[in-house]
């Protein structure tokens, strides 16, 4: 399983080059991957990024869907919208014009790690977003917890 963490700013050249962050290169290379497939985020303004058999999974899940529902609609564009991607030696990959202009990409760009995906935002939207985050957060007062791990059967912690 692919694990995307933190967050990393990158410049991008006038071609529309940008490095993959090294940590985000050694997960795909784990997965035997020199690259990832994008598509514009159907709800926020940024690029989201899958390795190809996560976006396998969810394109055969368009099958089980009702194809007058929102849901087939939605995996429909993201599949019509989608663009395999490869980084080069430098371990540059170049975005496409119409999605760095669709979501303001100037000069930089974030690539965010969320666990299996990561998404690519202008730093300015990016911020924003993370406010909106904090802000909801701390709004709801939630506190992450950890489910304990099951146990093997037989080791309930009767006493006997």
């Amino acid at each position: 399983m692919l694990l995307f963490l933190s967050t990393y700013t990158n410049r991008i050249d006038k071609k529309g080059r940008v490095s993959v962050p090294a940590p985000f290169r050694a997960e795909l290379e784990r997965s035997q991957s020199n690259g990832f497939t994008i598509f514009p985020n159907p709800e926020q303004p940024c690029i989201d990024a899958w390795d190809r058999d996560r976006l396998v999974r969810y394109a055969r899940d368009r099958d089980s869907y009702d194809p007058d529902s929102a849901e087939y609609a939605t995996v429909s564009k993201v599949l019509l919208t989608s663009r395999s991607l490869s980084y080069d030696a430098e371990g540059r990959v170049a975005l496409p014009a119409d999605m760095i202009e669709a979501i303001g990409i100037d000069g930089e760009v974030v690539f965010a790690g969320l666990g299996e995906t990561f998404q690519i935002w202008s730093p300015a939207a990016f911020a924003q977003y993370s406010e909106q985050n904090s802000a909801r957060i701390q709004a709801a007062d939630h506190t992450i917890r950890i489910a304990p791990k099951a146990r093997p059967p037989g080791e309930g912690g009767e006493h006997g």
